[in-house]
């Protein structure tokens, strides 16, 4: 398993920035200080997606994407919105 780690004072300077890579990626993190480990942050699971429910949620995302949106009787795409001058 991939685990990324960081020496203490990093952690505790960016203890926010590393909880939330955390969350997005799930890699674990190995704290360490005189280069050995004192401590590991491990995600909590329940919280993560499935693959396969991140792709139903990716899927989701792209047709809404290529149907646009209704903005009050205007119809709006990305491309719509490039394409104006």
């Amino acid at each position: 398993m991939a685990m990324k780690s960081v020496k203490v004072s990093e952690a505790n300077q960016r203890f926010s920035k590393i909880i939330q890579q955390l969350e997005i990626d799930g890699i674990p993190v190995r704290i360490l200080r005189r280069d050995k480990s004192v401590a590991f942050l491990y995600p909590d699971n329940s919280n993560i997606r499935s693959i396969e429910e991140r792709k139903v949620a990716f899927d989701e995302l792209r047709a809404l994407h290529a149907k646009g949106l209704d903005l009050g009787g205007m119809h709006v795409n990305r491309s719509d919105l490039y394409d104006r001058q």
